[in-house]
């Protein structure tokens, strides 16, 4: 039996000042915690858990923008609103196949098995005359499940 177990974390600040006038904001990619974690266990020598998680707490909206309940309006100051975070657990099972001079492996996957819905903005239609800015998100990687083989040799 073998279990492993990695973690990277990361903590940044990407702010700068406009130095003509003077406005101070956080950088378009400013993204400041991140974290990324993976877990292994070999249950018996053909068979293998994995999982992995990663969290991003993600970016500002590039530009001049707030919202104001669910509206998104335009404001005086730069990148105040960010993106939801990113969130995504995936989980892997694969099951080996031993033979003299090669290996067969089968295995299963899921891709976002919490269903969380990760969005990102896609892009900025228009203004209206109101002060309302009209844009579009995507989703990014729903539920996924697959399956594959692996042949080594």
């Amino acid at each position: 039996m073998t279990i492993r177990l990695t973690d990277n974390t990361a903590l940044g600040f990407a702010h700068f000042r406009d130095v003509l006038s003077g406005a101070s904001f956080d950088g378009d990619f400013d993204q400041r915690h991140t974290v990324n974690a993976f877990a292994s266990y070999r249950w018996t020598r053909a068979l293998n858990f994995s999982a992995k998680y990663r969290y991003g707490s993600n970016f500002p909206l590039a530009g001049f923008y707030r919202f104001s309940g669910t509206r998104l309006e335009l404001t005086d100051f730069r990148n105040v609103t960010r993106l939801p975070p990113y969130s995504r657990l995936d989980l892997r099972a694969d099951y080996a196949f031993h033979f003299d001079r090669w290996k067969l492996t089968l295995s299963t996957e899921v891709t976002n098995a919490l269903a969380r819905r990760n969005v990102r903005f896609d892009d900025l239609d228009r203004v209206t005359s109101s002060g309302q800015v009209l844009y579009r998100r995507e989703t990014l990687l729903p539920f996924l499940p697959s399956v594959g083989i692996g042949i080594e040799f």
